[in-house]
């Protein structure tokens, strides 16, 4: 099983448009349309994920985002259900908001079209037309129950939906525009949940809150804003099956920018001096294409993935901790990919899977955040993971690149957001103490010769 983590705020049709080209994902790598099965070998051509778990972590959204998750509860009936439980699961044995256990529910069965654009400025696509069709269930057999999933959600509401097609359910003939645009279509094999938190609780806690809730081998951290290329799911498969019984955690591919004109990552590459790179920010993908030739070739090592479509061992993401969740937001990948590789895991880059990235979506709504979490994710970051001996070898540059920092947080805070800035700086400063406290120096670090890890 695949879980696949998507931490939300705000946003509602860039959510959509990413949950469209995840299942659109799904169904292109169904094993129904690999070669036939070699006799010798009767494993070569089977899925390593066989069903996908698919975590939506909703941080308290209010731009209409959870009236869509509330309008996709409501293309779910309640089904029958076990006798052992009923619609509010006593198996959980856990209050989550004032809500005790978790409600289960089949999906009605979806034949509306979702609206998205699609990058050939057709706006209307079919996307059931890709989902091949239900097998029949013999007349005899019992009706499907939904398995019971428990989980904890600290601070959110948990809402588990176990989708199954509900064969004989019909469209409603009375469905409004509005749901029209709010309905998307969801194929076989794939179990949905929801969480709902009270505040927003950042985007490291977000993920952390689904890898304990996700029961695959391995976690795909989303980002709400992203769209994979139809065969992402598919190389990136490919990639790890055959990787696997290796010392390997984490996975990556190609980020583009939205519009797919200028490349984003490559991968992650760290200087010593507190800096991150992302292989090829901002260079234009014609050109880089050519400049990166032996890069693409092959998966190949890196440090680590960018955050916006990372695939990881989920054992050993929990194992090391997860997310910083003291980051909130920003970093939290550059952070973790460090703690990996000082643990003597690996992260391997998949050229073939591509993603596009909107990036900035919804940051770029929130005045300085960015540049906020940059100024202190940094500081946090280094007091906690780096060696003493590194400040002294390093102590000038680590101050020029925080002084950078700090300018680019000046050039864009608006007159107006000063008084909260401010107030918000004395209130990370007051936290020093404490994160002093989490530190916890990676001894590799202190053992690099070069400047650059990557």
């Amino acid at each position: 099983m695949l879980s696949v983590i998507i931490p939300h705020y705000q946003g509602k049709r860039l959510l959509q448009q990413c949950l469209h080209s995840l299942f659109e994902n799904w169904v292109s790598r169904s094993p129904a349309s690999a070669p036939p099965i070699p006799s010798e070998r009767s494993d070569a051509w089977l899925p390593l994920f066989n069903s996908l778990e698919l975590i939506i972590v909703d941080n308290n959204s209010a731009d209409g985002s959870r009236k869509f998750l509330n309008k996709l509860n409501s293309n779910f009936q309640t089904s029958s259900r076990h006798p052992d439980f009923s619609t509010k699961s006593k198996s959980s044995g856990s209050s989550v908001d004032g809500v005790p256990g978790m409600v289960i529910r089949h999906p009605l069965k979806m034949l509306k079209k979702f609206q998205h654009d699609n990058g050939d400025g057709n706006k209307q696509h079919d996307i059931l037309s890709h989902y091949p069709e239900s097998p029949p269930r013999h007349p005899e057999s019992p009706p499907r129950h939904p398995e019971l999933v428990s989980g904890s959600s600290e601070g959110g509401k948990l809402t588990t939906m176990v989708v199954h097609p509900a064969e004989d359910a019909e469209p409603s003939a009375t469905m409004s525009e509005d749901q029209h645009d709010n309905n998307v279509a969801i194929p076989d094999n794939i179990e949905i949940k929801t969480i709902l938190n009270k505040t927003n609780l950042g985007f490291a806690k977000a993920v952390n809150q689904g890898a304990r809730l996700a029961r695959g081998d391995y976690i795909l951290v989303l980002n709400d804003d992203v769209r994979l290329a139809p065969d992402w799911l598919a190389e990136m498969e490919k990639t790890i099956k055959s990787r696997k019984g290796k010392k390997v955690a984490a996975y990556g591919g190609v980020i583009l920018n939205g519009s797919g004109k200028r490349l984003e990552s490559l991968g992650l590459r760290y200087n010593m001096a507190g800096r991150a790179e992302n292989t090829g920010n901002g260079e234009l993908w014609v050109k880089a294409q050519k400049k990166y030739q032996r890069w693409l070739a092959a998966p190949h090592f890196i440090l680590g993935p960018n955050g916006a479509a990372a695939v990881y061992r989920r054992d050993i993401f929990l194992k090391l901790g997860g997310f910083d969740e003291s980051l909130f937001a920003y970093l939290e990948d550059v952070d973790f990919a460090l703690r990996l590789w000082n643990s003597r895991w690996q992260a391997v880059f998949v050229p073939g899977a591509k993603a596009f990235h909107f990036g900035g979506a919804t940051s770029g709504k929130m005045g300085n955040l960015r540049q906020r979490m940059a100024v202190r994710n940094w500081w946090w970051l280094l007091i906690k993971n780096y060696p003493l001996r590194i400040f002294w070898k390093h102590g000038p540059e680590i101050l020029l690149e925080r002084m950078r920092n700090a300018a680019y947080l000046i050039k864009n805070t608006k007159k107006g957001e000063w008084p909260a800035t401010l107030k918000w700086c004395g209130q990370n400063l007051l936290k020093l103490p404490a994160i002093w406290k989490q530190r916890k120096p990676l001894p590799r670090l202190a053992k690099v010769k070069r400047g650059t890890l990557s």
